[in-house]
Order: structure tokens, then sequence, then C-alpha cells
């Protein structure tokens, strides 16, 4: 009788799991190889594993994965012989970015958005409490306590921002087909008013150069404020205090298609803890979250454009083409009416919050404190 050896074993299975880490296991569940150096040759890999795996096992079975102050989900799969005994194993190793993609392809987003919901409708209570109780104070002119009143509402609009950040991210997951036609050069025109508006306290603005002429898009236009604040908040944040980000618009064509062509430009700048020792508690944990790019991305991706980000001599490029529309034409795309997904809950408006944001970051200038 022939003995198979070990690599001859695993050889027609190996090119299945193209793309993906695996490691390869004997029938004791001992690692005979692995890409990458998560796992060790001869490590048994029960010892790392959180839940407990029938031995031997035969069916396919997702086990959690604890190396190196990392969880990974390990996929293990039987290998058989012919009469069915299961003689080793290959493990495919997902982490989170490798899971991203399969979830978005799912109902699993759909258990995210009620969290979010029902934290954000608690935080505009709490909110409106608070506003409620500051007036109060106010008008009895009882200043005993307003600091932590103001405190209150401070750590509720940050609160709102995350959450929305992370409703819309999540929200944007599905294709709910709510385009309209929506002129990209007055939009942009709008946000950088009403964002200046806001940053006037601290002495910060964004210029905005926009293309004459009608500039249309077909988008979700709450989604493309949402995207373009994120967009200019990245560009305050990590640029000098004295520079003007740019927010440019305009008609590009490429390949024989017209797109609308976003730009965000900022003079590059990563600020440390030293940077702000003196200042209040600045709290950007939507930042650590890491909502912002994906964001940007996935807007871009819904409405059928694309994006980019690049760093040349100091400055970044935040890049999004999205396809022209052309008005009244009624070509491309047939036009639809919002959903009826909503997220207005009273606090602040979205846009108003994030720049809040960039003021309380670099603090308020003398002439608005005057």
């Amino acid at each position: 009788m022939q003995v198979t050896s070990k690599e001859e074993i695993f050889k027609p299975y190996l090119c299945l799991f193209s793309g993906s880490k695996v490691v390869c296991l004997d029938n004791r569940f001992c690692v005979v190889s692995c890409e990458g150096s998560l796992l060790e040759s001869g490590e048994c890999v029960l010892k790392s594993v959180r839940e407990t795996v029938p031995e031997p096992l035969g069916i396919v079975m997702d086990t959690t994965l604890y190396k190196n102050e990392h969880f990974y989900c390990l996929r293990l799969h039987p290998i058989k012989n012919g009469i069915g005994e299961t003689i080793a194993y290959i493990g495919e190793i997902l982490d989170s970015g490798s899971v991203r993609g399969m979830m978005e392809r799912t109902e699993g987003p759909s258990d995210i958005l009620p969290l979010y919901n029902a934290v954000e409708m608690n935080s505009a209570a709490i909110w409106k409490h608070a506003a409620n109780l500051r007036y109060g104070m106010v008008k009895a002119k009882d200043y005993t306590r307003l600091t932590e009143v103001l405190g209150i509402e401070t750590a509720m609009s940050n609160l709102s921002s995350v959450c929305e950040n992370a409703f819309n991210y999540a929200e944007m997951l599905y294709r709910t087909q709510r385009e309209t036609v929506v002129d990209a050069g007055e939009l942009c025109e709008n946000l950088a008013k009403r964002c200046n508006a806001a940053l006037a306290k601290c002495g910060r603005r964004i210029e905005a150069l926009i293309d004459p002429g009608s500039l249309y898009i077909y988008a979700d236009s709450r989604r493309a404020v949402v995207a373009l604040v994120n967009a200019v908040q990245n560009a305050l944040l990590y640029s000098p205090k004295e520079t003007e980000p740019i927010l440019t618009v305009c008609y590009r064509e490429s390949r024989g298609r017209k797109f609308v062509e976003i730009r965000v430009v900022n003079e590059s700048s990563m600020f440390s803890s030293k940077d702000f020792s003196g200042s209040v508690d600045v709290n950007f944990s939507y930042q650590r979250m890491g909502y912002g790019i994906p964001i940007i991305k996935r807007f871009v991706q819904v409405s059928g454009g694309w994006f980019d980000m690049t760093e040349e001599n100091g400055r970044v490029t935040v890049t999004i083409s999205l396809p022209a529309a052309h008005y009244g034409s009624g070509a491309e795309l047939p036009l639809r009416k919002p959903s009826a997904a909503q997220y207005d809950t009273g606090i602040p408006d979205f846009t108003e919050i994030m720049m809040r944001e960039v003021v309380q970051f670099f603090g308020e200038s003398a002439e608005s404190a005057e």
C-alpha cells in the first residue's frame, strides 16, 4: 500500500483558499505548515482556540483563535480519506478585515443599526433635559453648576457624531437606491459656507473653488453631506491652524465618460497629545473608530464613482470622482424619492457638531472670545 505524504494530502485543497491565510494541520491539530509566522510548525492549535473542538472533527467548524493578543476566526475544514475518515485539516485564518466583505453582503449590519438608533435617541433625551436645565439656570441667574451642564451638552454632541457616523457607515452598506439629481457645486458651496460660519470661533476656514455652471451628479444628498463633512473635518484636523484647506469641484472627462471631481486638499500635519497638553480634554473617539475614510469610500462606491487619497510634497489630496448626470435627460438612472430612513433626533445638526469638534480641538480664538 502506497503511503501518501503530508504535502500530497493538502495539495489538492490549497488552491481552494487562494487569497486566504491558511494553516495545514495533521489529524491531531498540530501545525504542518502555516502562511506567515502566526503559528509555529508542530504547535497544537487546540491550545489557542476558545471553543471545544471534537476529535476527530467531521464537519467544518468556526473557532476563535487567540494569538499575540489578537482574535482571529479559525475555520477548520476536515480532509477525509476514501472511507470517510478525517486524516488532516486545513484551517482558514480570518481577521476583521477579511470578514468585513462577507458581513457587508449579508444582513449583519442590520443588527447594528437599532443599537446606534437607541443610543442616539436616548442621547437626544439627555440633550433636551440638559438644555432645559441650562435655560432655567440662566433665567434664574444661577451659574453655580452651569459648567457641568455645558459639559453634559458637549459630551452628548460628541456622542451624537460618533453614533451618526457609525449609523451612516452601516446604513450605506445597503444599496437602497435613493439617488436623485444633485448639483454638486451648489451643495459644496453651501457646505463650505456653513462650515466657515461654525469655524469662525477658532479662526479657521476652508476655501471653496467651484467651476461655473451646473455640476450635476446622481447621489443621495444626505449621504453626500456626511461624506464631505468627514473629508473636510479630516483636512482641518490634520493641517496646521494657520492654513486653509481647499475644496474644489469641477468637470473631468475620462475614457469618454464625464465625471464631477470633488477634491479636498490640505497641508499635512500630524498632531500629538503634547501639542495640546494645556488644552481642555478633547474626545475624538470617532477618529479612533475610523469611520471617516470608510464612510467617504462607501459613499463613492454606492454612487458609482471612485476614491483616491494621495500625499505629495507635504499636501494630502482626497479625490472623489462621481459620474456626471445630465439633468432632465432621463438617462442613466430613473429618479427615486428618498426612502424612509431617518436620523433626526433634535441634537444639533451633524455639520455643526463636526465643526464644533474642530473648534474644540484648536481652541477658540481671542477675537471670538471677545
